[in-house]
């Protein structure tokens, strides 16, 4: 059955797996070349461009992807960790479409509270007004975060990480207490603690 459009899929999935970049690809073609609006296979096409380190390709059918698929939850997260890791001011819109699709997944708010975090991180002087901005919009998606999951003991971590960038030492230290206090193996977040006492 060369027209099997779900075994062909199947099989680019399997070499996408074991890194046989180039067959997965071929897989994908044959398959686009039957439909060419097949969102799956155009997120297959961008994981694998992905992996090859071809960010521009991996963007392109990603964003093809979207276009015939409106609530593709994982091709926004991966259009927002591309244009994240190029320090895109356009990768918050695509982790809110993430959002959008189910607030209920962690990784989008943190995403994005972290994109914010970064920008600021980056810059030298850490009370600048760009870099207040920056924290502050990832403060306010941490704390979102939070109110969705009180257990995720990163977003607690990183907000006294924040703080600790902004010589808020005691905001700091509490922030490293609740993370401890969700994970009590967080041996990070014990250092940075004892950071905040020193």
């Amino acid at each position: 059955q060369p027209g099997n459009l779900v075994a062909r899929a199947k099989l680019a999935k399997v070499y996408l797996f074991v890194k046989d970049h180039q067959s997965s690809l071929s897989q994908i073609e044959e398959i686009l070349k039957t439909n060419d609006a097949n969102p799956d296979a155009y997120f297959l096409m961008g994981m694998n461009y992905k992996e090859l380190r071809d960010t521009v390709k991996a963007i392109a059918a990603f964003q093809k992807c979207v276009n015939y698929k409106q609530d593709f939850y994982d091709a926004y997260m991966q259009l927002g960790l591309l244009h994240s890791a190029q320090k895109k001011n356009i990768a918050p819109a695509y982790f809110d479409n993430a959002i959008r699709l189910d607030s209920s997944k962690a990784e989008a708010w943190y995403a994005k509270a972290k994109y914010y975090q970064d920008n600021g991180d980056a810059l030298t002087n850490k009370n600048s007004p760009e870099a207040n901005k920056n924290y502050s919009e990832a403060k306010k998606t941490y704390r979102e975060l939070i109110a969705k999951n009180p257990q995720y003991e990163f977003a607690y971590f990183n907000l006294g990480f924040i703080y600790l960038q902004q010589d808020s030492v005691d905001k700091a230290q509490r922030h490293f207490e609740l993370a401890i206090q969700v994970s009590p193996q967080y041996a990070e977040a014990y250092y940075y603690r004892g950071l905040c006492e020193l």
